[in-house]
């Protein structure tokens, strides 16, 4: 299902990410190599920018967001009525921005979502397209890692990926971890450390493959072990090649 909250986070980020904004999940260096939608969670996306004209004339039709994306093309198709009653309407308007109020219980919003659930899904939901323990579906001769966007799922990071296990690293401003690693943060979002992706226990060293977090596409993080220096955040004797071989990773 498409959820309220998500629907505007893709449709915020049917604009061009660049830069930190593209990275402000986990990990990665500035934008993605991903051709999937990345949400931002700032400025206006492509929702705002595409229909400010029939925002501002009252907006009879759909035809200013189509050819932005997939997802604004099956929205303008198939849902178009629901979205002109959204983008008229200053609240849900805003939540599609990520800026309105009481946003989960708009009526407006929640109806353009009921239709996209039902008709849009498939073009709407971004998807994984690689394998962060494993790094399968990146160019890691490039520099390339698989890692989380802000858009929820595992999508490529362009070179510099370049920190070892443990250094330290910054989502928002880098470096950036190796491939196979993300940057663990804490609660401030500050003393990252770079720590491998895992599926088991075996993929931690001496650390434990947290599934805690709920990251997407059944993927854990590594955290404590004997050599950890900040135990919550990562485990610093993780084997270089994942004994599980990322076979816990559903896409």
């Amino acid at each position: 299902m498409v959820s309220v909250t998500g629907l505007a986070a893709v449709l915020v980020g049917q604009a061009a990410c660049s830069g930190k904004s593209a990275d402000d999940g986990t990990g990665g260096a500035g934008s993605s190599s991903s051709s999937v939608a990345v949400a931002s969670s700032s400025g206006k996306g492509a929702v705002s920018s595409a229909t400010s004209s029939s925002s501002t004339s009252g907006g009879s039709d759909c035809s200013a967001i189509e050819g932005e994306s997939a997802c604004l093309d099956c929205l303008a198709k198939s849902c178009c009525a629901e979205y002109l009653a959204c983008e008229n309407d200053a609240n849900c308007s805003d939540c599609l921005q990520g800026q309105g109020s009481s946003c989960e219980s708009d009526a407006k919003l929640g109806a353009l979502d009921m239709c996209a659930s039902a008709t849009c899904e498939a073009d709407c939901v971004p998807k994984s397209e690689c394998n962060p323990v494993t790094n399968e579906g990146c160019n890691g001769p490039k520099g390339e890692a698989c890692d989380l966007a802000s858009s929820g799922v595992f999508v490529c990071f362009p070179a510099p990926n370049d920190v070892d296990m443990c250094g330290a690293c910054s989502n928002a401003d880098g470096p950036f971890c190796k491939a196979g690693m993300h940057c663990s943060q804490d609660d401030k979002g500050k003393n990252g450390k770079c720590t491998h992706w895992c599926c088991s226990d075996a993929d931690c060293g001496t650390g434990k493959c947290d599934m805690s977090q709920m990251f997407p596409n059944g993927i854990g993080s590594c955290i404590g072990g004997a050599m950890a220096m900040m135990p919550n955040l990562a485990s610093c004797d993780s084997p270089a090649m994942p004994p599980s071989g990322g076979s816990c990773y559903m896409p």
